[in-house]
């Protein structure tokens, strides 16, 4: 993650470089996939798709092994490196998809350098994170899905009660925290009660023996 945060700070700043102040004007025709019924028919392919992929593909089966436990995957002959790269070219066209549609959402766009460059990739981050939360309970790809629509909803919400923006951001940051901490006491409390078990069956297995 750090490496593909420096990454794209590297490629705003050769992007400011080459294209020094100059804004792109998109006009009107250009931004027919961001409009009924183009953008809807883009989201159910690339939807179902992504479902088929974790679902049904062999690929799918081999990444969820790696993203359960790398170690024993590797030791079943499952390529982590392979699993990875085709997971890092899958995402990325996936982005390169979502960038032509944020384009057809709007009239024009600029040159941003620093962190403004990952401003939207955090918010899809976000939805993942969220989706992570609720994985054990739905599909992973309708986690991100419900995962995005409820930041979406959040941030809408914080819009119409006219939150300063700054102070909007913190809450959704907020969020987040309190997302992964729930995360990470659910887990801490699943190991500890592992650990409980398998104390429990060792004293059983020496009053046995």
């Amino acid at each position: 993650m750090v490496i593909s945060i420096a990454y794209a700070l590297i490629l705003a700043s050769i992007g400011g470089v080459i294209g020094g102040s100059k804004v792109l004007v998109i006009s009107n025709d250009c931004t027919i996939l961001g409009r009924a019924p183009w953008n809807l028919i883009i989201f159910i392919v690339m939807g179902i798709a992504m479902y088929y992929l974790h679902r049904y593909s062999v690929y799918g089966a081999r990444a969820r092994a790696v993203g359960g436990n790398s170690v024993l995957a590797e030791s079943a002959g499952i390529s982590t490196l392979n699993i990875q790269s085709v997971a890092i070219m899958l995402a990325a066209v996936y982005g390169g998809i979502a960038a032509l549609l944020s384009l057809s959402y709007g009239t024009g766009t600029s040159i941003e350098n620093g962190l403004d460059t990952i401003g939207t990739a955090f918010q899809a981050m976000l939805g993942v994170f969220v989706a992570g939360f609720i994985a054990k309970h739905v599909n992973i790809v309708f986690g991100v899905f419900a995962g995005i629509l409820s930041l979406n909803i959040l941030q809408t919400g914080l819009v119409a009660i006219n939150l300063d923006t700054n102070l909007k951001n913190s809450v959704t940051g907020l969020f987040l925290i309190l997302l992964m901490s729930v995360t990470e006491l659910k887990n801490m409390s699943a190991t500890e009660k592992l650990r409980r078990e398998a104390s429990r069956t060792n004293a059983l297995k020496r009053q046995q023996g």
